[in-house]
């Protein structure tokens, strides 16, 4: 509206704007009264209708001086001045109608430049600025609003897709930010940040496969992406594919050494495989970089215990005496934590003991807390079940296990000796086979539980020299 009215302003003027200053240039010199108030018709007038288009001008100085010229012309209500005045009144309105003539054609101009430059990147950038600067004082809904007009200007406008998209994550809005990525990809499809980032909104929805898939794409584009694989590891535990976990945090230690997080998350998938030695050099290493790093250090100490526990178990486990040290240590850690792994370890030792309705007690309690140690809770309920002659049941525990964790040789190895009991031969070799295929990838965590004491105090005192 404001460029339609420079427009008609523009064309005013270089009609009759020129036409009432020569009128009032020419009002110096002697007339008679039907000429001064023709001169009072017409600029009254023309002022008038300057005033009228100039309404919408910043600044409105404009608006009010064409009203004043207005009122000082009007030839209804004449306003009564000597001739010397008028002729000084007339010169100047007429200086001041060129005067406007000249600065409103400047302004359409400048208008001009404005609208091209509205096409310019420039221009979106200052749009997706002003949305940065909402977003960074949490105004999301807001930085929204500023994004959305840079992509209604430019809709290929990369930046605005993605900052909009993580203002979206800001307000757990997933779906809009996958919309956004979905078109960036669309737009770029060698992005790996927004394979990236939706992977991160598809994992927040617990699309756990979805996430797996993006990060791999990531990955593939830049296979030195460090976060693509740190979190597709933890999408993969989320799925209980524990080993390709591991897999993926070793890759982006590999690449970024110094993120405390991953060395964490790669030692708690390595107390799941009971590689609690490796498991405990993980926690050493994060908290050495971050020696703020609390829950690292009580993982040490959690690590130790648990590596203490299986030497011993293996070496004391039917001694009556050490069957009461395991149940103080049972009693201990489910009275600090309720949700701790003693479940499971009590199961354990009650199983060893031949006591296998009191393993199966305790490995239920381990499966309804959802402790790290579920998985293997399935395990071993099955194998007493299988004990105890209850077939059907064993074999619904080890199809779980596999279902949750199918790189788990133990399960294969003892499903297929339950079929074998069940005279179902060809089941029985087909899980032998995928045991042995599998065996090579899950050895190197089933043959350290063995290591020293004196090597973990070793790992213990270089946390705290």
């Amino acid at each position: 509206m404001h460029n339609n009215i420079l427009k008609k302003f523009s064309s005013v003027n270089s009609k009759l704007g020129l036409i009432v200053f020569l009128f009032l240039i020419w009002a110096i010199l002697d007339h008679s009264l039907a000429y001064y108030t023709f001169l009072r018709w017409i600029t009254c007038g023309l002022a008038c209708y300057y005033a009228y288009l100039a309404y919408s001008f910043e600044p409105k100085g404009w608006f009010g001086a064409f009203i004043f010229i207005a009122l000082l012309f009007n030839p209804i209500y004449p306003v009564k001045l000597n001739r010397e005045i008028w002729a000084y009144i007339d010169f100047v309105t007429a200086i001041f109608f060129i005067v406007s003539i000249l600065t409103l054609e400047n302004s359409k101009g400048e208008s001009k430049d404005e609208n091209l430059g509205k096409d310019k990147p420039i221009d979106i950038d200052v749009i997706n600025t002003r949305g940065n600067l909402k977003f960074k004082e949490k105004d999301y809904n807001g930085a929204i609003l500023e994004y959305s007009k840079a992509i209604e200007i430019n809709p290929d406008f990369e930046k605005a897709y993605h900052n909009r998209a993580l203002a979206h994550n800001k307000l757990e809005n997933y779906n809009e930010a996958i919309k956004d990525y979905n078109k960036l990809i669309e737009i770029n499809p060698i992005n790996e940040t927004a394979y990236y980032n939706r992977g991160n909104a598809k994992r927040d929805l617990e699309d756990f496969k979805g996430a797996i898939i993006d990060y791999s794409k990531a990955i593939k584009i830049n296979p030195n992406l460090a976060l693509a694989y740190k979190y597709r590891g933890i999408s993969r535990i989320r799925l209980q594919d524990n080993l390709d976990a591991i897999k993926d945090f070793s890759k982006a230690l590999e690449i970024n050494p110094n993120d405390e997080t991953v060395y964490y998350s790669r030692g708690i998938v390595r107390i799941f495989f009971r590689d609690f030695d490796e498991a405990i050099q993980d926690f050493v290493k994060a908290v050495q970089i971050n020696p703020n790093y609390d829950a690292a250090f009580k993982r040490i100490n959690e690590a130790k215990r648990k590596l203490e526990f299986y030497d011993n178990f293996i070496k004391n486990h039917r001694e009556e005496e050490y069957v009461g040290e395991m149940k103080d240590l049972f009693k201990f850690e489910t009275e600090v934590n309720p949700y701790a792994d003693a479940y499971y370890y009590n199961g354990m030792l009650k199983y060893e003991l031949e006591d296998y309705l009191g393993a199966i007690e305790a490995f239920n309690k381990s499966i309804e807390l959802k402790t790290i140690c579920r998985e293997l809770a399935y395990l071993n309920r099955g194998n007493a079940r299988r004990s105890l002659g209850k077939y059907e049941d064993a074999m619904k525990d080890y199809d779980k296990v596999i279902e949750r964790t199918p790189y788990t040789v133990e399960a294969y190895t003892n499903r297929g000796l339950l079929k074998n009991t069940l005279k179902d031969f060809s089941g029985a070799i087909d899980d032998f086979n995928k045991a042995v295929e599998i065996a090579t990838f899950v050895a190197s965590y089933k043959v350290k539980l063995e290591k020293t004491n004196e090597a973990t105090d070793e790992i213990k005192k270089k946390v705290f020299r």
